[in-house]
């Protein structure tokens, strides 16, 4: 879908792009940033999800964020529109179901390269410019399940976690420069992915993926004001509206030390 921009957009606001952006959570965050007056970029692998996107602000492409020539292509074209100020990543792979005996290592390994590996490359993409900037928000989506263990789902539960690895990691870096990353990790979200047939491998209550479309807006909103520029100093991220027992935040204890700053949030 082609985007003619928005008059809305604030004046000196950078883009937003969203990954995995045409479905599920990702969709419904690409339209909330939408409707309040950003210009987004989304990136999604599902021709038919992209083209039931519709919406004047959104800029919609197909992309294989697991393809490292597709990644800089895609985001090349939307530097050539702005400066990104947000990044959302909601992309990865639920990866096989089944016992851990059972897995092939291709598999497991293609289902660490869908999620860890996939947000990596579009992190690479947009940080360079942030920290020109000195201001910039990312917000991974994992998974509250790396807290409670899901059996069945050894590949999935080792993707997330290294994506949380990955985000505190990239917190220590980036805070100096004025750049926030953090990630939101929510309970069972009634989307395909979460219906599978068989029900040793599943979770009976699950959310609307809309119900989680402010938690990436309220993790940017404050973004500048709780990232110190240069300083390497941070405060506690604020805490998000309780809507359910997983719904609370955790704010790295790093932020005190000066040691850059993450919030895992459960949602």
């Amino acid at each position: 879908m082609e985007s003619q921009g928005d008059e809305k957009q604030a004046e000196g606001a950078g883009l937003v792009v969203v990954t995995g952006g045409a479905t599920s959570v990702g969709r419904a965050t690409a339209l909330a940033f939408a409707e309040a007056g950003r210009r987004v970029f989304v990136a999604d692998r599902s021709e038919d999800a992209i083209a039931a996107l519709i919406h004047p602000a959104i800029t919609a492409r197909r992309v294989d964020v697991m393809d490292e020539a597709a990644v800089a292509s895609f985001f090349a074209e939307v530097r050539g529109s702005g400066p990104v100020e947000v990044l959302v990543n909601t992309v990865g792979l639920g990866g096989p179901r089944g016992l851990a005996e059972d897995l092939g290592y291709q598999d497991f390994m293609e289902t660490i390269a869908g999620s860890a590996g996939a947000t990596f490359l579009c992190c690479r993409e947009v940080i360079p410019q942030m920290k020109a900037r000195g201001r910039g928000a990312i917000i991974n989506f994992s998974s509250s399940s790396t807290r409670t263990g899901l059996p069945g789902r050894t590949a999935y539960i080792a993707a997330k976690g290294a994506l949380e690895a990955m985000t505190r990691n990239l917190a220590r870096e980036l805070g100096p420069f004025g750049v926030r990353i953090n990630a939101i990790l929510p309970g069972a979200i009634d989307n395909p992915r979460a219906r599978c047939p068989d029900p040793r491998w599943c979770c009976r209550a699950r959310r609307e993926p809309r119900s989680l479309r402010a938690a990436p807006a309220a993790l940017h909103l404050d973004a500048h004001a709780h990232c110190g520029r240069g300083s390497g100093r941070h405060r506690p991220v604020p805490r998000l509206p309780r809507r359910a027992p997983y719904h609370r935040a955790i704010a790295g204890r790093g932020w005190q030390r000066g040691m850059g700053g993450v919030g895992l949030r459960h949602a």
